[in-house]
């Protein structure tokens, strides 16, 4: 079960996690595509200090060449930061409380900013002043592939595999616990269902009879209207949080050593099973010829109060009034939000105790939007003063709750997609210079006899490694995460092994995908252009 704190905590701690694993993604990819920049303007470097560029010279435009790009990103930041807060603002309105007063920090985005000019100057201007450092001997010996540079690609890339591995997988987990909300049993019949509230003015209807024929009148009202097909009342609508718990014992007589069990109360009128859909198990339900002291309790509850019994008859207290006999057992109904397991509820006629306040129920045969007026009407007909408040269909209703779900699966599915983005770009990236530097080699083995599906094997072969080994770090990662998502979760194990293949074949194809160009162009390369060229 979820609690409001504890899920709340739960979705802040998933988000840091996210936002902390796609800022280790980006800066890898960062510093791959510039140590891949860097390497395809080696010889440029190498024919500029032979013709006598200084390395003073050189550092200085790499200097000004990643200021501009780190400035040009930051702007660019900066705009999506504006929009993906109002984005935020609006999914997660009614998730985290006091969103509507998120702003843009400006000591945060200054931070921010800095951290990305740097970034840009780390891994852009330092390698080329590391590499004015050598000898030009040295580098034209390199020219045809730095060994050291090349694992350090690889393993870059295998980091922001397994990255996006991680966050494809939390993705995917949360988007499957989704479908079972949305699949949940709610306990009853959410379509063509509208609710709406009813408020009595106290000076004009004194007591609980008046109150009640009252209500019963406005309810015969809407029952007429065409199209209606039961109405009913409840002094609290499913799903939306309202209760009033009373503590219960089993028995006839008052014994304060009895085992005591908090549950929800419910008052209704006799047509409330009709409307709402609730499957009866065992025993009737309400007659107009009920008492005071009849009830209904929910299946759980009727466990818990007579174990191994039929509870047919048998008594029970709530508190120090009168015992209530059972008259029947319902099926259970959740009361805040599908996720959480259905709480003890009890119901007793609406006749017997009825507040100044109830809310209507009003199964419809048509779409329930399209009675709203004639609901209105029908109330206004038998008493012009009356308003109604909070009308509401079912399913809006259930939509709102899972409204915290919708808005965890939107952000943790979103970092995803980016890393899955990055993740593809960055193999890409390291394939496409391997296929460069590899030219020469490439045309020496078609001209000894190689042929063009053997030069498309090699190169996806070692595109398979590079993936296949980003894959295995990055299930290790997600396994040794799964307690950050238990919590978060629902229907679904954080390591249900469908979630984990769906995810990892659509990161292969999408990483072989990626590969498949660099890999044809390579088995699709003149030799003998590429040996003239080298």
């Amino acid at each position: 079960m979820r609690t409001s704190s504890s899920g709340i905590r739960s979705a802040l701690w998933m988000l840091f996690g996210a936002v902390a694993l796609l800022l280790v993604l980006i800066y890898a990819n960062l510093a791959n595509l510039f140590l891949t920049r860097g390497a395809s303007r080696l010889r440029e470097q190498t024919i500029r200090q032979a013709l006598g560029a200084s390395r003073r010279h050189i550092f200085e435009e790499r200097l000004v060449e990643s200021a501009a790009m780190g400035a040009m990103a930051a702007a660019l930041g900066l705009l999506l930061t504006l929009w993906g807060l109002q984005a935020i603002k609006t999914f997660g309105a009614n998730r985290l409380p006091r969103l509507y007063e998120l702003t843009l920090n400006p000591r945060a985005l200054l931070v921010l900013t800095t951290l990305g000019i740097a970034a840009a100057f780390l891994f852009g201007a330092v390698p080329g002043w590391l590499r004015t450092r050598t000898s030009l001997a040295t580098q034209t010996r390199t020219v045809a592939g730095a060994r050291a540079e090349t694992r350090l690609r690889a393993w870059l890339v295998t980091a922001e595999i397994a990255l996006s591995l991680v966050l494809l997988v939390g993705g995917a987990l949360l988007l499957e616990s989704f479908r079972q909300v949305l699949h949940a049993d709610p306990g009853f019949d959410t379509h063509n269902l509208l609710t709406a509230s009813v408020g009595l003015q106290w000076n004009q209807y004194p007591n609980a009879q008046r109150q009640y024929r009252q209500f019963e009148r406005f309810l015969d009202a809407v029952r007429s209207l065409p199209g209606v097909e039961a109405a009913s009342m409840a002094n609290a609508v499913p799903l939306t949080g309202e209760a009033e718990v009373h503590n219960l014992r089993a028995g006839a007589t008052a014994q304060p050593s009895a085992a005591t069990f908090p549950a929800e109360y419910r008052m209704v009128d006799p047509d409330y099973l009709r409307t709402m859909r609730i499957p009866l198990i065992r025993g009737r339900w309400f007659q107009d010829t009920d008492g005071e002291t009849a009830a209904i309790v929910s299946q759980t509850l009727a466990q818990r109060l007579f174990p191994d019994r039929d509870p047919i008859g048998l008594q029970f207290r709530e508190g120090d009034n009168p015992p209530l006999t059972v008259v029947g057992v319902i099926g259970e109904v959740p009361n805040a939000t599908l996720e959480t397991l259905p709480t003890l509820q009890y119901y007793r006629p609406a006749a017997a105790e009825v507040w100044s306040g109830m809310s209507f129920l009003i199964r419809t045969r048509v779409d329930p939007e399209n009675v709203v007026a004639a609901v209105r009407r029908a109330i206004n007909d038998v008493d012009p003063e009356q308003p109604l408040a909070h009308i509401r269909t079912m399913q809006e209703i259930l939509s709102g709750t899972t409204l915290p779900r919708r808005f965890e699966t939107w952000l943790l599915a979103s970092f995803a997609a980016i890393a899955l983005f990055l993740s593809v770009l960055g193999v890409f990236g390291v394939l496409s210079l391997s296929v460069a530097r590899r030219s020469r080699e490439f045309g020496i083995r078609m001209a000894l006899g190689a042929t063009r599906p053997g030069i498309l094997r090699l190169v996806m072969g070692e595109a398979t490694r590079l993936i296949a080994a980003g894959v295995v770090a990055g299930v290790a990662l997600t396994l040794l995460s799964r307690p950050l998502l238990k919590d978060l979760l629902f229907g679904v194990t954080a390591g249900d092994p469908k979630v984990y293949a769906v995810t990892i074949a659509v990161l292969v194809g999408a990483g072989m995908l990626a590969c498949w160009m660099p890999a044809r162009k390579a088995a699709h390369g003149d030799p003998a252009t590429v040996l003239r060229e080298e």
